[in-house]
């Protein structure tokens, strides 16, 4: 890391009056198009004059375009906006890196977002400037607009975009899944600002593939009460995916059809588990290689799989065999994992028993696989497996 070393020069150490350096301004500032559809882009043109400086972009949405640097005549920023309303861009001096921050003396500039095919006007306030330099990335930052000298022109707060700045969610009838995790059947209460005094609507949304009754990944909530800055839903009952958390974002869009920012949260249905008994899993084929051999049902430890085999002394081996199991689950259970393996091998000549192949596969509802075994002369083998299953609590 390079180090920096500061020296305090001051008027006397130079034997002459101490001259202030010159800032960089923010000059004029222009929008084109002033009056735009919603979904669609506006260029601000940003003029400027003297050393390079710092900046940053208020949209007049809550969103914040920079810090960037300007040097020369003019630069560019192009700014999208989703929904319809009336807004005011603004420039702030920002420090950038090592550049100092602007001086802006460039006036607000205001635009009209009308509907898709809708129509309005506006004027925009300021001159043109000559365009340069490249686009500017958004970003979302403190969507203050205040800066010395400066008042930017109020929007209409009806027509900006809905805000969500706090979520609670109220156990449901089944409970909460995990804590602190969205559930089916459960009031979430949202809290923010310009939700619209007409009721809209509120909705999660998730990858479809985690949500079969919902394959778009849109649930959409009921709504139980509508406020200006509160709302009130409920998640749909009987959803019996996903059984393990996953993300999900919930949004809100007021009746003017303006989109919230998405409010990030996890989901999951309450599940139920148990463990499979020998009764659940078909024996399709015990290995016979050894002199006593059997698999099936273990009534001492009731382990869902269960084989043994035991060679005589002085008989051959014969292995290894594999034993072979089914298992079918029905009413919404699917596996969830192996919870314990018992293994008891008494030689050391080559025995062994091996783990379940294919592996179980964790969330479906059927499995075919096998158990290899090997016993030697005078030895024996012994497995006993536990097989645990899930599905959603109370959808059955």
């Amino acid at each position: 890391m390079r180090q920096l070393t500061l020296a305090l020069v001051t008027a006397a150490s130079l034997g002459a009056p101490a001259a202030a350096l010159a800032a960089g301004k923010i000059t004029t500032l222009a929008a084109n198009p002033a009056v735009i559809e919603a979904g669609g882009t506006t260029t601000l043109a940003i003029g400027h004059s003297g050393p390079k400086c710092g900046y940053k972009i208020h949209t007049g949405t809550g969103e914040v375009l920079g810090p960037f640097a300007v040097q020369g005549a003019s630069a560019n920023a192009t700014v999208v906006y989703p929904a319809q309303g009336a807004f005011t861009i603004q420039v702030v001096g920002k420090k950038k890196g090592n550049h100092p921050k602007c001086d802006v003396v460039a006036t607000p500039v205001g635009i009209t977002v009308t509907a898709a095919g809708g129509r309005s006007t506006s004027n925009t306030l300021g001159s043109k400037a000559k365009q340069g330099l490249g686009k500017a990335r958004p970003g979302f930052t403190d969507p203050a607009l205040a800066t010395k000298g400066l008042k930017p022109k109020a929007p209409a707060i009806d027509e900006l975009r809905p805000r969500i700045e706090s979520l609670l969610f109220v156990q449901g009838p089944l409970g909460f899944a995990t804590p602190g995790v969205l559930a089916p059947s459960g009031k979430l209460i949202v809290r923010g600002a310009r939700f619209g005094a007409k009721k809209g609507t509120l909705f999660l949304k998730g990858q479809g593939s985690a949500f079969p009754q919902y394959p778009s990944g849109k649930i959409p909530l009921s709504i139980l009460s509508w406020e200006q800055d509160r709302v009130e839903g409920r998640i749909p009952m009987g959803m019996t995916k996903p059984l393990d958390r996953v993300p999900v974002e919930v949004h809100l869009r007021s009746a003017t059809d303006a989109l919230s920012n998405g409010f990030d949260r996890e989901f999951q249905v309450p599940v139920e588990t148990r463990v499979l008994g020998a009764s659940d899993a078909g024996v399709l084929e015990c290995a016979s290689y050894a002199t006593s051999n059997f698999c099936g049902d273990d009534e001492t430890h009731d382990a869902t799989l269960h084989g043994y085999h035991k060679n005589g002394f002085g008989v051959a081996g014969g292995g290894p065999g594999t034993d072979r199991f089914s298992i079918t689950l029905h009413d919404g259970w699917v596996f969830s994992r192996v919870t314990k393996v018992e293994k008891s091998i008494s030689g050391d000549d080559g025995d062994y028993v091996k783990d379940l192949h294919p592996p179980l596969p964790i969330g479906k509802d059927h499995w075919v696989g096998g158990i290899e075994t090997n016993a030697s002369s005078d030895d024996s083998v012994l497995y006993r497996v536990w097989i645990e299953v899930k599905r959603a609590k109370g959808a059955h």
